[in-house]
């Protein structure tokens, strides 16, 4: 999949200063499916499980001057979250759920949804980044849950400065 998007960076009255022309987003996989677990793989809350990596890379495109590249993931099933879980919800419809969920981490760090993570510095002839995510179903709660299909669903949002 490729998606393509412009950066704006300063509007002065109609003027409006583009500092990249384009920057195309690939993604590995448009769907990932992780492996199948039972709720004995996550015995505890914050036990993790079915990690499976996930790569992006932005490709962008040349400019008068370098400009810094960040990306945040943004939880489709809840908008406003800005925590460190993506929601699940059951395939066949319905609201979220709880006690599990994803969790998605660049290494060590656990990603916090809505914020802000850097990419990197495009040099004025343009560039090329790359990340491998690994995204896990990970145990928030010990509240009981049915056995089923779930989703999660992820946006990555590009900024320019």
């Amino acid at each position: 999949a490729v998606y393509t998007g412009s950066a704006f960076t300063s509007l002065t009255g109609t003027v409006v200063t583009a500092k990249s022309p384009a920057c195309k987003l690939y993604l590995s996989v448009t769907t990932i499916a992780l492996p199948k677990i039972k709720l004995a793989d996550i015995p505890v809350a914050g036990a993790i499980a079915g990690t499976t990596p996930v790569v992006f890379a932005a490709v962008c495109e040349g400019a008068a001057s370098a400009y810094n590249v960040k990306y945040a993931l943004l939880d489709m099933n809840d908008w406003s979250a800005t925590d460190k879980y993506v929601a699940l919800r059951p395939a066949s419809g319905g609201g979220n759920i709880g006690s599990v969920a994803l969790q998605i981490a660049e290494g060590s760090t656990v990603m916090n949804m809505g914020t802000f993570y850097s990419l990197g510095l495009i040099q004025s002839q343009g560039g090329f980044f790359s990340k491998t995510l690994d995204v896990s179903y990970v145990r928030r709660s010990m509240v009981a849950l049915n056995p089923g299909k779930f989703v999660g669903a992820v946006s990555i949002l590009l900024s320019y400065d």
